[in-house]
């Protein structure tokens, strides 16, 4: 009986990870963008399958000024990066694209400082990634579904 139980809990074990493992390599195959908390407050994170070479998008944050931002220092030597910020309208436009249609390498792509690091909870629950669009070495639109 005991050898019976075993054998169930092992085939659901089994079946368990082989779900998670086939989960994790489908999230892992798609292009994904999204704001990462730091200590003294956030970045955008890109991590990609090889097949974007330019993308572009809005940071959504009253908060972000003059001086408080970083673009594009981690970027491969290949990409360009322009951040552009309309500070009236309360956003930041981030261009990355790369003169020899190189694909994109995983990486921070901008970095954002708040302030104090107990401000930041309350500033990344009101940055918002908007307008977001990625593409390929053809130029053509690439941009996953869920962005």
């Amino acid at each position: 009986m005991k050898s019976i139980r075993f054998a169930v809990a092992a085939s659901a074990a089994l079946l368990c990870g082989s779900a998670f493992a086939a989960n994790f390599a489908e999230t892992k195959s798609s292009d994904d963008l999204w704001i990462q908390s730091s200590k003294s407050g956030y970045s955008v994170e890109y991590v990609g399958k090889g097949d974007v070479a330019g993308l572009q998008f809005d940071i959504y944050d009253s908060s972000i000024a003059e001086g408080n931002y970083s673009c594009g220092a981690s970027l491969a030597s290949t990409h360009i990066a322009s951040c552009n910020l309309h500070e009236k309208e309360g956003f930041l436009r981030v261009v990355i694209f790369s003169l020899s249609n190189a694909a994109l390498s995983d990486s921070s792509l901008v970095q954002v400082t708040t302030g104090s690091a107990n401000s930041f909870a309350q500033t990344k629950s009101s940055a918002s990634l908007k307008n977001v669009i990625f593409s390929d070495n053809k130029g053509q639109n690439v941009t996953p579904e869920h962005l």
